[in-house]
């Protein structure tokens, strides 16, 4: 399907792009470079834990976004797939279309009345018609 596959390829520009980011902002915290409004001066450790809860976070949101998006557009090709599939079923099946009724035996004609009548999707005066 052609949408599943546009949904695909985006969400790996996504991934990358989200990754090459957060791997950006990782190394300006660890590098300091960035202007606090709260802090003076800040130690390399803070910096470095600061970091890696950039890289933690950001790597997981990433991957996990990728994974929904990889998802929904399986979701795309099995909707798309079990679409063809269910019209398929209904051309095969054609059990109490007009044609079938026509083409049907009397028996068989007999079985599938016998069954709406008991399923009460026709009267008895509808099935007696039916039989004259």
């Amino acid at each position: 399907m052609n949408s599943a596959e546009k949904i695909r390829f985006f969400s790996k520009i996504i991934l990358v792009v989200s990754l090459i980011s957060v791997l950006i902002m990782g190394l300006e915290a660890i590098s300091g470079s960035s202007s606090d409004m709260f802090f003076e001066k800040r130690s390399a450790v803070a910096n470095t834990v600061d970091a890696l809860i950039i890289w933690g976070v950001g790597i997981t949101g990433s991957l996990l976004i990728y994974w929904v998006l990889q998802g929904f557009a399986d979701i795309i090709d099995n909707t798309y797939i079990t679409a063809q599939n269910s019209g398929k079923k209904k051309e095969d099946q054609s059990y109490g279309s007009a044609e079938w009724l026509i083409k049907a035996s009397p028996e068989d004609k007999k079985t599938y009345a016998d069954n709406l009548l008991k399923r009460g999707l026709i009267s008895r005066n509808e099935y007696d018609d039916m039989f004259k």
